[in-house]
């Protein structure tokens, strides 16, 4: 889930930074119970400043599991 979670974070990201995030830039914080995560950008890109988060949220199906974010621009 977070290796997904992360991946999701950077698809969402990376048409408005226009650089590639390091997989150690962004620290996941799942809320299992909740279905939610918060990503937190622990470095400054363009619009995410270190210590931004961006939020998502996760579902398990069998041995799949599926992250989502929505962001406006």
């Amino acid at each position: 889930m977070i290796f997904s979670a992360k991946e999701a974070v950077y698809k969402c990201v990376h048409p408005i930074v226009k650089e590639w995030l390091d997989f150690h830039d962004v620290a996941i914080v799942p809320d299992v119970a909740g279905g939610t995560f918060r990503s937190e950008f622990l470095v400054d890109y363009e619009r995410f400043g270190k210590g931004s988060a961006v939020n998502g949220a996760f579902a398990f199906y069998k041995e799949y599991v599926c992250t989502a974010i929505v962001m406006g621009v």
